[in-house]
């Protein structure tokens, strides 16, 4: 995919946004009726970051596209998904994201964002990701020794009390220099690209976190959230949580 410039990320722009149209760069015919489209500008985000990709459609003149998964080669972004009319031509195209799973994407990813605040203030300290999945089922994975019955108990509530107090979320392309010199002491710094820019979100009162993730405007809209169990893992422990 080097032929292709970077792919717009409108998505960053505007996570709110369901619809968008653009440009077919490329539209090359999988097996039966399946086919690979890039974008010159895309409102899907690509899986990545624990986050599952958008779904939707796209339409065309004369065609048709449930667009199934969205998945970066580099700096592009490629749409795979099933034919249901016609056949997608170079030129101008409608895209409509599910927009029901992408709010629910949204809440979750603010939600796994809040409960790394809340575990860092209930146990002192900050926990270092190993990883995470925003599809079902929701989980976080963190290394090193998980927190006590008691200490869990109180995430959730930590967690609920930022959610009805409120507060913004902004989010911000920053230059990857200043992430390490000037938010030295945000979590997980080690586990990111090497990019020129990076994108750190921040909900009000919380430290920033680099995420290439869509979110809320605010994390009272992603309402309760419900802290279900925890689990040991050989590097560390997993929490698993969803939304009420």
């Amino acid at each position: 995919m080097r032929v292709f410039r970077p792919t717009v990320s409108v998505y960053w722009r505007d996570s709110y946004l369901s619809s968008h149209s653009s440009q077919i760069v490329k539209a090359v015919p999988d097996e039966r009726k399946f086919w690979y489209v890039v974008l010159d500008e895309t409102i899907f985000h690509p899986k990545g970051g624990g986050q599952p990709s958008d779904k939707g459609f796209q339409r065309g003149t004369g065609f048709k596209l449930e667009d199934r998964k969205a998945m970066f080669s580099e700096a592009v972004v490629v749409h795979w998904g099933k034919l249901l009319d016609g056949s997608p031509e170079l030129g101008p195209v409608n895209a409509q994201v599910d927009w029901d799973w992408r709010y629910l994407l949204m809440r979750r990813h603010s939600a796994a964002h809040l409960l790394d605040y809340s575990l860092a203030q209930v146990v002192g300290h900050d926990a270092v990701t190993l990883d995470s999945w925003l599809g079902d089922p929701c989980y976080v994975a963190y290394r090193g020794d998980p927190p006590s019955q008691d200490q869990f108990a109180q995430i959730e509530k930590v967690e609920n009390e930022t959610v009805t107090r409120g507060g913004v979320i902004q989010a911000r392309q920053v230059a990857a220099d200043e992430v390490h010199s000037s938010f030295s002491d945000s979590p997980n710094l080690e586990r990111l690209p090497s990019r020129k820019q990076l994108r750190l979100v921040t909900i009000e009162g919380c430290r920033p976190i680099a995420c290439s993730g869509t979110h809320l405007h605010d994390i009272s809209e992603a309402g309760g959230i419900k802290v279900k169990r925890l689990e040991k893992i050989p590097e560390g422990f997993r929490i698993r949580f969803d939304l009420e």
